[in-house]
């Protein structure tokens, strides 16, 4: 069930031809989930439905935020008065959109699990393992190379994320690049421990659910509290991680140069306009 939040948020906030995916997100998703799962007749019926009533809410409701969100912080990039406070408030209220989507869609999906038949829910997880297994492959492929070429494929995304955003980046600005991806913790093999163990919870949860008179709320707590199944490793270097990206990205905001801080400025409007665009339908 969590692939269909990811699905839709990432769908949600893709920059190509967002208006289109954004309308049509029904159907891609249709198309996304027959990976994971074959719903029958009935189970699509209920999943359009409730998923008509998403999408409603996320229009009327969530979109008008994003919008809000873009706007603050191109007010002081403009104005350069963004601070370093300001850098942590933009990631964290990022994360906060995603949490709030999880929460509002995952009580809905539920309706949809408990119809799930044995075999769907053995091709579910089954399609899962599958999918884990391709990760750990491309994790065993990236440990094989040395630690340095490892830095070096971090620095070269990092420089192209940051060059998505606000166009080619300096030789200074990639020499602070530099002094920060050898400080990142790998955290990839923790993440895909836990995407197992939460699965593993959640299978033992659906081979119960006929004896299980609380099957339904805790299958709910499962998945609006991932969190609380994350060992302290795994928690630990994400928390680092994050707050060393932060430190990094107000660094690189103190060198921009004026072409820069224009492209930037004009990424951020076609976010905004986008974003905009998808609210009138």
């Amino acid at each position: 069930m969590k692939k269909v939040i990811i699905a839709g948020l990432l769908l949600v906030l893709s920059g190509c031809s967002s208006q289109f995916m954004y309308n049509n997100l029904d159907w891609m998703i249709h198309w996304y989930l027959d990976d994971y799962i074959d719903l029958n007749k009935g189970q699509r019926k209920l999943f359009d439905e409730q998923f008509s009533i998403w999408h409603g809410w996320h229009r009327n409701e969530e979109l008008a935020k994003y919008v809000a969100q873009l706007e603050q912080a191109r007010g002081l990039i403009a104005e350069d008065k963004m601070t370093k406070a300001d850098v942590d408030q933009q990631f964290n209220e990022a994360r906060n959109h995603w949490i709030i989507l999880r929460n509002r869609i995952a009580p809905d999906l539920i309706d949809i699990a408990v119809t799930l038949s044995d075999e769907q829910v053995a091709d579910l997880f089954s399609a899962m393992s599958k999918e884990n297994q391709k990760e750990q492959e491309k994790l065993d492929e990236l440990y094989a190379k040395s630690e340095q070429k490892r830095i070096e494929k971090r620095q070269n995304d990092i420089e192209e994320n940051l060059e998505e955003w606000m166009g080619r980046l300096t030789s200074e600005q990639k020499t602070i690049i530099k002094r920060y991806v050898g400080q990142f913790r790998p955290n990839w093999q923790n993440w895909l421990v836990y995407q197992r163990h939460i699965q593993s919870e959640a299978r033992k949860l659906f081979d119960t659910r006929n004896a299980n008179a609380d099957f339904q709320s805790q299958l709910l707590q499962l998945m609006t509290n991932p969190e609380s199944y994350r060992h302290k490793e795994l928690n630990e270097n994400s928390e680092f991680n994050s707050a060393l990206f932060s430190d990094l990205t107000w660094e690189v905001l103190q060198t921009i140069t004026p072409k820069q801080r224009a492209e930037l400025l004009d990424t951020i409007d076609d976010y905004i306009d986008d974003f905009s665009d998808l609210r009138k339908g």
